[in-house]
């Protein structure tokens, strides 16, 4: 919520209804939920409560307020379960053959058939409810693979080095950024493509290792490689 309550249109933030931020927040495609009906006695009250505690290092959970918000926290397991395995059967992490058969058998073993059984199970349980759900076959079976992807993937102890690899990268380019904030460089890219667009009331309202925060949360995965090979190839320091 950072990015859309205080660092967009020039660190104004955005005029979002309580129902679009039910939606931003219900992205939580790690629950695993059959079923999911709405909580329609959350306010904005509630979404504030859930963001501070957030801050604050607790490991609370959000139950959608809205329909259209239950549609994203079961949109993201969709949208993820099948593509993590295409990923990984693409950096040979694992081998098609290697996934659970009853489990293919019934959603597919390719992403996009287990998007087409998923999305089916949804619409065929869900039209005219009060609710969002899988049918209880398929919420067994999608359990299933995900409990096989977070073994196989997930705690994966090549994903784990790269993991690392990723969290230092991220740490170093903090460090570097908060200095070049200390040290007023403007010809940083943190002004450059971050601070320079934004209003006198984001830059009065944070501090430097808030705003360091803030630049690396915006960067796409891409953006994100540039950055790290700019900092840190040796040419750099020669």
């Amino acid at each position: 919520m950072q990015i859309v309550d205080f660092i967009s249109s020039k660190g104004k933030g955005l005029n979002l209804t309580f129902q679009v931020r039910d939606g931003i927040i219900s992205h939580d495609g790690e629950v695993h939920n059959t079923l999911l009906k709405p909580n329609w006695e959350k306010s904005e009250k509630d979404i504030g409560d859930f963001i501070t505690r957030r801050k604050q290092g607790e490991k609370v959970s959000w139950m959608p307020a809205t329909m259209e918000g239950c549609v994203v926290r079961i949109s993201d397991t969709i949208a993820y379960i099948g593509q993590d395995i295409e990923d990984a059967i693409r950096f040979k992490i694992l081998k098609r053959e290697e996934l659970p058969k009853d489990c293919t058998d019934f959603l597919g073993n390719r992403n996009s058939k287990i998007i087409d059984t998923l999305v089916k199970s949804v619409i065929v349980n869900s039209f005219e409810k009060d609710y969002i759900a899988f049918d209880e076959e398929t919420s067994h079976y999608l359990k299933k693979l995900k409990d096989f992807n977070y073994e196989r993937i997930y705690t994966n102890k090549d994903v784990k080095k790269i993991k690392k690899i990723i969290f230092r990268s991220m740490e170093i380019l903090f460090d570097l950024y908060l200095e070049d904030l200390e040290k007023e460089n403007r010809s940083s890219k943190i002004y450059l493509h971050f601070l320079n667009h934004k209003s006198e009331k984001y830059l009065n309202g944070f501090n430097n290792a808030e705003k360091v925060r803030d630049f690396i949360a915006t960067m796409t995965d891409r953006y994100f490689n540039e950055e790290v090979k700019s900092y840190l190839l040796p040419g750099k320091y020669l």
